[in-house]
């Protein structure tokens, strides 16, 4: 009976119900067929991201465009369909992955910000302070305040390597100004978790990113003191 239930669960997982529909399959097997499709959905994707970066697609078979497009369309597809926590642990691993793909600009808009903008229209020039930080993305109401913490810093890393992307010589004040803005964005970050045990491996992930970043300016003659003046936490 199980794998008759399980196998019209998988023939009607793409008709668009949610994973809760399917909750018996799931205490019945420890599966989930709408889950099983998003996860292998985001397998093949991140295949083809691998292949794509490692020059194995013939050249103009799959334009850049389509990095975006198709991870756009899993998400869209998927998000109502699976819980909310489930959703958002996702797109911080996926961002992760583009990421260290290099594809900054798809990790940024479709997972970084499409998670952050659920709270406010992102701005560093906003937030002075922890409180400002906690003010904009952590309510009584986030529940989710781990992977608030991993948007944040992803949306920074993506900001870095876009400003250095354009300029990677430093030869504009405005790309300076530009990555000393998200060192001091990250050093708050860094400093909001610093009396919360649970996330101390947040804060090591943090001070990765911030010697990524201070390690590239200290390249330059005269911007190490930038360095050292946004490693001051109070």
């Amino acid at each position: 009976m199980a794998t008759i239930l399980r196998s019209k669960a998988v023939k009607n997982v793409n008709k668009g119900n949610t994973s809760a529909y399917y909750s018996y399959v799931e205490e019945r097997n420890g599966t989930n067929p709408v889950i099983q499709q998003l996860e292998k959905e985001l397998h093949d994707y991140m295949g083809f991201v691998k292949k794509k970066n490692a020059g194995l697609l013939k050249p103009g078979e799959h334009p850049n465009c389509k990095v975006a497009d198709a991870l756009f369309d899993i998400l869209n597809k998927f998000e109502p369909r699976v819980s909310q926590r489930f959703f958002y642990q996702k797109l911080m691993l996926i961002g992760e992955f583009l990421v260290q793909n290099k594809e900054y600009a798809t990790a940024s808009w479709q997972c970084y910000d499409r998670y952050l903008n659920h709270f406010v229209s992102i701005n560093f020039e906003s937030i002075k302070n922890v409180h400002d930080l906690k003010r904009s993305f952590f309510s009584e109401e986030n529940e989710n305040e781990d992977v608030t913490y991993r948007a944040l810093m992803g949306h920074c890393i993506c900001m870095f390597h876009f400003t250095i992307g354009q300029d990677p010589r430093l030869q504009n004040n405005s790309s300076v100004d530009q990555i000393t803005e998200i060192l001091r964005f990250l050093r708050i970050v860094m400093q909001s978790q610093l009396e919360n045990d649970h996330f101390c491996w947040l804060v090591y992930n943090a001070t990765i990113y911030f010697y990524t970043m201070a390690r590239f300016l200290m390249q330059f003659s005269g911007f190490s003191k930038i360095v050292w003046q946004n490693l001051k936490i109070n």
